[in-house]
C-alpha cells in the first residue's frame, strides 16, 4: 500500500513538473535579464579589452562589434557565463564604437533582449605642450598668473601644483584641446622664481607631467602714509 500510494505521490509529481516546463515553454514572455561584463557605456579603452555576457535563463547569444559578427546563436546556459571573448582595441581606430548584444531564450516564442553599448578606444600615447614657449612666465605681485597647454586628445583630469597649492585645469572653449589655468598671486608673495608642474591624465589612466617655472616681479603698490598724533 506504502509502495502505490508513493508511486501516485512519484507520478504526480511528475505530471505537475512537465505542466510547469510545459506552461513556461509555450507561455513563457518574459524578457531575460542579461548581464554584459568589460564594457560600460561611453567609457574609453585601450589593449586588449575581456568582456563576458550572462543571462537569467538558457538561450542563444549572439555579438556583433561594429556590425561586424563576433558570435552567432552560442548556446549559455541559465545563470553562466558565456566563454569569455576579447575585443583588440589595437585593431580599431581610435573613437567610438558599437557592441551590439541579441539574447534569445529557449522558450517557444523566443523571447529577445538587445542592447547596444557605444564605447571609445583610444590607443593614443598622451602627448602636452605648453602654448606659451620660449619667453619666461612673469607676473606681478597682486596679479593672476594665466597658463595654457595643448594636448592631443580627450582628457580626463589636468592639475598644476604650485606655492604650495594645487590648481585644476579647464579647457578654454567647449570641446577645446587648449586648457588653462589661472592662479592669483599674493599681494605679499616674495619677488622670486617658482617652479610649477602640471599632472594630466586622459580617459585610459594614462598620466603625464610637465615641469615650468614663472617669476614674480614686484609691482610699485601705491603706498600712502598715515601720521597719527597723540
Amino acid at each position: 500500500m506504502i509502495v502505490k500510494h508513493a508511486s501516485k505521490i512519484i507520478a504526480l509529481g511528475v505530471v505537475l513538473l512537465m505542466g510547469w516546463w510545459v506552461y513556461g515553454y509555450f507561455f513563457d514572455k518574459t524578457i531575460a535579464c542579461v548581464n554584459v561584463k568589460g564594457i560600460t557605456e561611453n567609457c574609453y579603452y585601450c589593449g586588449d579589452v575581456r568582456c563576458s555576457v550572462q543571462a537569467d535563463k538558457k538561450g542563444d547569444l549572439s555579438l556583433w562589434l561594429d556590425g561586424q559578427t563576433l558570435a552567432q546563436n552560442v548556446r549559455i546556459k541559465a545563470d553562466q557565463e558565456c566563454p569569455p571573448f576579447t575585443i583588440p582595441t589595437k585593431t580599431l581606430g581610435n573613437g567610438k564604437h558599437s557592441l551590439k548584444v541579441e539574447f534569445a531564450d529557449a522558450t517557444f516564442n523566443r523571447n529577445k533582449f538587445t542592447s547596444m553599448s557605444d564605447f571609445y578606444v583610444d590607443n593614443m600615447p598622451l602627448q602636452a605642450v605648453f602654448v606659451k614657449t620660449g619667453t619666461p612666465y612673469k607676473v606681478f605681485q597682486g596679479r593672476t598668473l594665466h597658463i595654457q597647454f595643448q594636448v592631443n586628445k580627450d582628457i580626463s583630469s589636468a592639475y598644476i601644483h604650485t606655492l604650495s597649492r594645487t590648481f585644476e585645469c579647464f579647457p578654454e572653449a567647449k570641446n577645446s584641446k587648449i586648457y588653462e589655468c589661472f592662479i592669483p598671486i599674493e599681494c605679499e608673495e616674495q619677488p622670486s622664481e617658482y617652479l610649477f608642474s602640471v599632472d594630466i591624465e586622459d580617459k585610459v589612466g594614462n598620466t603625464l607631467h610637465l615641469d615650468n617655472k614663472f617669476q614674480v616681479v614686484v609691482y610699485p603698490f601705491k603706498k600712502e602714509v598715515i601720521t597719527v598724533t597723540a
